[in-house]
C-alpha cells in the first residue's frame, strides 16, 4: 500500500449553517473515511478521552486570547 497523505491534506475547514466544522473538501476521501468507520468498527470523527482536556485547553485559551484584543 502506498500512503500518499492525500486524505490528511484534503482535511479544510469547512463553513457549516451553524457554524464551522473540519472535514473533506473532497467527496472520494469523506467515503473513504467512512468505509473505514465501517470496516474498523470505530469512530474516527470522534475525539477520545485523552484528547478532550487538551482540545478544550486550546480552544478556551484561543477564545480568551481574541476577547482580550
Amino acid at each position: 500500500m502506498l500512503l500518499t497523505g492525500q486524505m490528511q491534506g484534503d482535511l479544510k475547514v469547512i463553513g457549516l449553517p451553524d457554524g464551522y466544522g473540519i472535514g473533506y473538501s473532497n467527496d472520494h476521501n469523506y467515503d473513504k473515511s467512512q468505509w473505514l468507520e465501517q470496516t474498523y468498527k470505530k469512530e474516527i470523527w470522534s475525539l477520545t478521552d485523552q484528547e478532550e482536556q487538551p482540545v478544550e485547553d486550546v480552544a478556551q485559551d484561543y477564545t480568551n486570547r481574541t476577547l482580550a484584543e
